[in-house]
């Protein structure tokens, strides 16, 4: 029995031997399967460095308005009677738009041609009078030389001192009423002249009752209604905004400070509108204009573009997203801005990737269009993979 006893404890540790055996297996393949994973390698994305020309550019933003635009005023004040056109109306130079009630002015024009009247009159009844003035005077100055040479001749015995005296005095007083009569022409005249002017001015208002169009051309805005009182006091209001061509337009573009010394005459312009997102439309720059604007401390010149729209795309008032091209440079390495923004963000460097390990190279940034990015550097080569991006 001791023997049996001592076999069976012998089977018994090796049965737990080989159990505890199998059970370590088991832990270190569990370790290997999920702790000694073979590691993957990361995933970048890249871009090939290329050669070619860049060009340099600036971003503003600007409005599309037309050329030339005319604003319609009065120069007289009263009520709106009829409008004879709308947004968007063709019209023609000398064309009516709207008329302005006239009553008053019509009123003021018939009371100066009556004034103009009564002086004419008046002048024709004075001139009348000085002719029979000057009548009675020259009988009165040959009775009265007449009594002046009796008087030598009769030894002063005639005429009586009577007659005398009264000769005397309807001489002088013919000659006074003459002067006199002048002096009544002369202020009727002046008079004459003042009527005149005011038919004149009264003529002009009335005139200006009626607006006309002084343009060909569409009519943008339409700033009354009838039975609107317009007043043409210290400023002329605005009416009526007449386009005069849309098929040309003018790009005016806000420039910010930092950015004019960049811009010349002539440099090519890219822009697109809201309306037309995939449409690029070119230009060049007609004009920089010096006068600075200042809005919130914000200073801007305003630089101009004058742009062929015969396909009448683009309408008054659009707001455009520019591009104004600088400078080209000419034969460099090109790559994506977003190569020299890739973690770990080092100053002027960028990372090729090379058996799928990052390697730093240093450049110099020659310039930025949007995107891209020019760049110099004697270790970067044209068709290297740069990394832009490593994917998630």
């Amino acid at each position: 029995m001791e023997l049996q006893d001592i076999v069976n404890k012998k089977r018994n540790s090796k049965k737990w031997w080989i159990i505890t055996i199998v059970i370590i297996i088991l832990i270190v393949g569990i370790y290997f399967i999920f702790h000694l994973k073979p590691k993957k390698h990361k995933s970048y994305i890249t871009s090939s460095v290329i050669i070619g020309d860049l060009n340099l550019s600036v971003s503003e933003t600007g409005s599309i308005n037309p050329t030339t635009q005319v604003n319609v005023g009065t120069e007289v004040s009263g009520t709106i009677k009829k409008i004879y056109v709308d947004y968007n109306s063709i019209v023609k130079k000398g064309e009516i738009l709207a008329k302005i009630d006239d009553t008053n002015y019509k009123f003021a024009k018939d009371q100066a041609l009556a004034n103009v009247q009564n002086a004419k009159s008046a002048i024709l009844k004075l001139q009348t009078q000085i002719k029979i003035a000057k009548d009675n005077y020259q009988n009165a100055k040959i009775n009265f030389q007449r009594d002046i040479s009796l008087k030598k001749t009769s030894n002063n015995t005639l005429p009586s001192q009577k007659t005398y005296d009264n000769d005397k005095t309807i001489y002088k007083t013919d000659k006074l009423d003459i002067q006199t009569l002048k002096d009544s022409l002369m202020v009727a005249k002046a008079t004459l002249r003042v009527s005149l002017d005011s038919l004149k001015s009264a003529n002009y208002n009335l005139g200006k009752t009626i607006i006309y169009s002084p343009v060909n051309g569409i009519v943008l805005s339409k700033n009354v209604n009838v039975g609107q009182t317009v007043a043409a006091s210290f400023q002329t209001p605005t009416l009526f905004i007449i386009a005069q061509n849309l098929k040309k337009m003018q790009l005016q573009i806000a420039v910010d400070e930092l950015d004019i010394s960049n811009i010349k005459d002539n440099d090519l312009v890219k822009f697109t509108v809201d309306a037309y997102p995939n449409k690029i439309f070119t230009a060049k720059i007609s004009q920089i204009r010096l006068e600075p604007r200042n809005i919130n401390g914000v200073v801007t010149y305003e630089a101009i573009v004058n742009i062929q729209n015969n396909n009448l795309l683009l309408k008054p008032g659009m707001s455009a997203n520019i591009s104004i091209i600088t400078k080209t440079i000419k034969n460099v390495k090109i790559i994506p801005r977003a190569a020299l923004l890739f973690k770990p963000k080092v100053k002027n460097k960028v990372y090729i990737l090379k058996d799928n390990i990052p390697i730093p190279v240093k450049v110099k940034v020659l310039g930025f269009n949007f995107n891209k990015c020019a760049v110099s550097s004697e270790r970067l080569k044209v068709g290297e993979k740069v990394i832009i991006a490593q994917k998630k």
